[in-house]
């Protein structure tokens, strides 16, 4: 894990701090509601350790991140032989009620942690997500009580329950692509309109962005499924305000940009792509 300061009034990165992510391919990361961790996740595990899936950094405002305080292996496997053999964590993210999610696409599970004041981590719930499904991020309403999950092995997202005891209810799940498109399709993001009433979802190979209104009960019904810009999207951002799409197309090396009718949730191509080599990730920050 690499930790960089970012001076927006001279338009400079700068590097602080460099740690071990306690395992191999690091996936996702995150900070915690309260700004003082860094959650980590780790797709593959190294051959000589340490081995961990999940792991907690304390973030130093002068100094980056320092070692590891915590961390969680996960063991488990799913059907797919060539991607599930073994758990492959891809998601981590600190809730509003304080339960640290996490999506796990080799094990086809979604795991809430306990996090707590000393940044040590216990597992709370273990919820099995559709067989095959490979859950690969995920998002969720503002209270917390609707959890979002995408599905890069079968092209679905599923809609999740939150029980105030951290118990988790399946709602539906329902297809991003037509069937004749799934078979070299893998989805790869999942955002939230600000006002929780659409889902946008980014689709690999079938290079479109799943919209889905979100019904009162959780459920979910497609509203369109417009053309990335590009290639491969990546991940997906949604500005602030809500009134624009962002999609990182990793293999036509752009951003492309879209307008979002906030009443409707369909999107229309905006200004020009931002040129970028490889994009991979993309966040808003508050620049002062």
């Amino acid at each position: 894990m690499t930790a960089l300061e970012f001076d927006p009034m001279a338009g400079k990165i700068s590097h602080l701090d460099m740690t071990s992510s306690r395992g191999s391919i690091t996936s996702h990361n995150s900070i915690s509601n309260d700004g003082r961790y860094l959650l980590v996740t780790n797709y593959a595990l190294g051959s000589e350790g340490p081995d961990k899936s999940v792991a907690v950094f304390p973030i130093s405002e002068s100094e980056g991140i320092r070692p590891a305080c915590s961390s969680a292996v996960h063991e488990g496997s799913g059907p797919h032989p060539d991607r599930q053999e073994r758990s492959h964590a891809h998601f981590i993210r600190q809730m509003p009620g304080g339960s640290v999610v996490v999506a796990d696409l080799g094990m086809d599970k979604i795991l809430l942690y306990r996090l707590d004041k000393d940044g040590q981590i216990a597992l709370d719930t273990a919820f099995d997500m559709p067989s095959g499904m490979g859950p690969r991020h995920l998002t969720w309403s503002a209270d917390g009580r609707c959890l979002f999950v995408v599905g890069e092995l079968n092209s679905t997202v599923a809609s999740l329950s939150v029980a105030t005891s951290r118990i988790l209810e399946l709602v539906e799940s329902v297809p991003t692509v037509a069937d004749e498109a799934a078979k070299g399709n893998h989805c790869s993001d999942i955002q939230i309109s600000p006002d929780d009433r659409f889902l946008y979802v980014a689709n690999r190979g079938a290079d479109v962005i799943s919209v889905f209104a979100v019904k009162q009960d959780g459920g979910l019904a497609p509203v369109e499924s417009p053309p990335c810009g590009g290639k491969t999207p990546r991940a997906l951002a949604l500005s602030p305000c809500g009134g624009w799409l962002l999609s990182a197309n990793q293999d036509s090396d752009q951003i492309a940009i879209f307008a979002r009718d906030a009443r409707t949730g369909r999107l229309t191509p905006g200004p020009a792509p931002i040129e970028i080599g490889t994009p991979m990730c993309i966040k808003f920050a508050e620049c002062e």
